[in-house]
């Protein structure tokens, strides 16, 4: 008899225990919202994109958006990545670099392979739902973002950017 009341002490205790856990993480939730993690802001898979000033996303198959800005650190680390997929990129895929800034592209440094790709300068990049750079978006010939890597990527990312390019939307 004597031992069932000890097991049933324990298991009071033990739910008590967890109880107070539970209602303890609830309040602080509530009381710190930063430390629940926000939503991803910006451009998310399958949302249209906006018509971009003399651009048009009919006039190729796939369009390869390179969201950047002047000074970023994560952008200029990427060049090499950026440089590797301009050489890489199928025909029917067009490669353009968008940037915040009103410069003109030889002040915004970029490697001799970027030249070449067509660069929109002065783009409000919030309104592609670029909220922070570097953003590379893979768009459809209707403007529809068909994948989105945000960040510097890391090596498994890049792999997945370079199926992408590589294989039918």
């Amino acid at each position: 008899m004597i031992k069932r009341q000890n097991v049933s002490a324990d298991f009071v205790v033990i739910f008590s225990v967890i109880t107070m856990a539970v209602c303890l993480g609830a309040g602080l939730a509530r009381q710190y919202p930063d430390l629940v993690p926000a939503p991803v802001k910006g451009i998310r898979q399958g949302e249209k994109l906006p018509n971009l000033p003399e651009y048009q996303w009919s006039s190729h198959r796939r369009t390869l958006i390179l969201g950047l800005r002047v000074g970023c650190p994560y952008c200029a680390a990427s060049m090499e990545f950026y440089q590797e997929l301009y050489r890489a990129a199928p025909n029917e895929t067009h490669i353009i670099a968008v940037f915040s800034e009103i410069d003109d592209a030889p002040k915004l440094d970029l490697p001799d392979p970027l030249r070449n790709i067509e660069i929109l300068t002065g783009v409000n990049l919030e309104t592609l739902g670029i909220f922070g750079t570097p953003t590379v978006i893979l768009a459809d010939n209707a403007g529809v973002a068909r994948q989105v890597w945000r960040g510097r990527l890391s090596k498994e990312s890049e792999k997945q950017v370079r199926a992408a390019l590589n294989g039918a939307l």
